[in-house]
């Protein structure tokens, strides 16, 4: 699930509510009664009581849909916030799969890709989840899943880095480190796909009652060992790109 944040939310909602036809018409008709007024030269009184009736009743038929109908507009809120995080992160994966192709290496693009199609795939399956399936988007197991996700998208870039950075150098001795440290990260990634793959297929062979439990602990238990291996191969990755980055700059 693409997370959002609470103040985008806070202001979509709001922004719903005061654009919505009903709170705008008679703001709308009271600002131009107010306007009209000062224009043709009409009486004021009338002018500005007409307008701050126009004016109140916008602000009562708001506040009537914050009290009363604010989960609608919150669920709303929420969806669109949802749709644009998911929007943006497919563009930046789209922007990604460009610099992969240009390492000359299929490995990496297609590792990018089988990514983003098993991610969609359990994404869909927890969309279409029957009861026997309710209790996978309570676990931590779609939230392991997406955790690894990002870290493979994560090793991804730093291998097209490691490739850009050994391009510029011209020994053999100065590239041979930084393609094998690439190489491990490839494998790794390779290995984490693999683990995707089996929970996929783990999940839609789930069955129902205490099995599909006892599965789901099961499946939860080697996601974590997986993400617990993937965590360390980040941290020796990270040290060994500041370890190149100060040798670099010496």
């Amino acid at each position: 699930m693409d997370e959002v944040n609470t103040k985008t939310i806070k202001r979509k909602m709001l922004l719903r509510m005061l654009t919505a036809p009903a709170t705008a018409a008679p703001f709308l008709a009271g600002v131009t009664a107010i306007v009209a007024t000062w224009a043709v030269g009409l009486r004021a009184d009338m002018g500005v009581l007409a307008g701050l009736a126009g004016i109140l009743a916008a602000a009562g038929v708001f506040f009537t849909k914050l009290f009363l109908g604010g989960e609608t507009y919150a669920k709303q809120a929420v969806e669109e916030a949802q749709q644009e995080a998911r929007a943006a992160r497919e563009r930046t994966l789209d922007d990604l799969d460009v610099r992969l192709c240009k390492d000359r290496d299929p490995r990496t693009e297609a590792a990018l890709r089988d990514l983003r199609s098993l991610v969609r795939a359990f994404d869909d399956l927890c969309a279409a989840s029957g009861t026997e399936l309710n209790a996978l988007t309570t676990s931590n197991i779609a939230s392991g899943i997406h955790e690894m996700f990002g870290q493979c998208v994560g090793s991804l870039e730093r291998s097209v880095n490691l490739w850009q950075t050994a391009e510029r150098l011209r020994t053999r001795a100065a590239k041979d480190p930084i393609l094998k440290q690439r190489e491990e990260i490839i494998a790794e990634v390779a290995r984490s796909i693999s683990q995707l793959g089996q929970v996929l297929v783990a999940i839609q062979n789930l069955g129902s009652g205490n099995g599909a439990k006892s599965d789901l602990s099961r499946i939860g238990e080697e996601l974590d060992q997986r993400l617990a291996v993937a965590r360390q191969v980040e941290q020796r990755v990270k040290a060994f790109e500041s370890q190149l980055s100060s040798g670099m700059r010496e």
